[in-house]
């Protein structure tokens, strides 16, 4: 649900999309995150992905085309 209309603004950042998920929890009963399980989703990404760049709580996630090959690795 879009809570706030933002107009566009001069950045430095490069392009990119932000999601953040904050779970109803009148709906998500008793939810948690498993870390292990997007970790492993967020290398995936990132692998598959060349240029992608994720963060999770402060974690990096990134991925680089080197010599042919996707190197994704732990900033």
């Amino acid at each position: 649900m879009l809570i706030k209309e933002h107009k566009e603004t001069t950045t430095k950042e490069e392009n990119g999309t932000l999601v953040t998920f904050i779970p109803d929890e009148t709906i998500f009963k008793n939810f948690h995150f498993v870390q292990e399980y997007l970790d492993n989703q967020f290398w995936n990404y990132c692998y598959l992905n060349a240029g992608l760049v994720m963060n999770l709580n402060g974690k990096k996630y990134v991925s680089k085309k080197v010599a042919g090959f996707i190197a994704a690795q732990n900033e």
